[in-house]
């Protein structure tokens, strides 16, 4: 469990950096903008790898056994943070009434895997990503004025929703060569 752990912690370090203005500004002053964002780019790719690697490499400590129910309320729930996901990268309405769709995609994908899996490689991903979400909206949410987007055409949202959910599906059905776990 130790690459999972220096994995979380490379890459929620590397996106804390951001929210800490002085730690950014030194850092694009050494590096130069396009150092910096390359850097950024690949400590993120390294600390999800070792994310990956560790997660696979972990060996299964069960702390609870996940009730019968949790399988439903992962499968309700990882839709909406799969649409989520998505709101970050689509104009749609979700930005009009938060700044911070992936965030809550984030968010909401760790609690529905938080719910359905009791070890501790599992509870230190999700809870950790979990975790690190929640903090960064309410920093990112301080430093932004109150004007959220405007709302976008039906159709967009439709869309957004129709991509979400398509999305979902795909990382449904190849979720064991993902994560090593079979759902189907």
């Amino acid at each position: 469990m130790t690459l999972l752990g220096i994995g979380l912690a490379l890459f929620i370090g590397i996106h804390m950096v951001p929210s800490i203005p002085a730690l950014r500004d030194a850092a694009v002053n050494s590096l130069g903008d396009k150092g910096y964002q390359g850097g950024y780019s690949l400590l993120s790719l390294a600390g999800m790898i070792l994310i990956v690697y560790g997660m696979r490499q972990a060996p299964e400590v069960v702390l609870w056994e996940a009730p019968e129910w949790s399988g439903i309320v992962t499968l309700v729930l990882m839709p909406i943070a799969f649409i989520s996901l998505t709101a970050s990268f689509a104009p749609s309405s979700v930005k009009s009434f938060t700044r911070h769709p992936m965030l809550w995609g984030v968010t909401i994908w760790a609690l529905a895997h938080l719910v359905a899996n009791g070890d501790v490689a599992s509870l230190m991903l999700f809870a950790g990503l979990g975790f690190f979400s929640a903090i960064k909206i309410f920093l990112i949410g301080d430093k932004k004025e109150p004007n959220l987007g405007e709302r976008m055409p039906l159709k967009n949202d439709i869309i957004l929703v129709a991509i979400g959910l398509v999305v979902f599906a795909l990382f449904l059905y190849f979720h064991e060569y993902v994560s090593g776990v079979s759902l189907i």
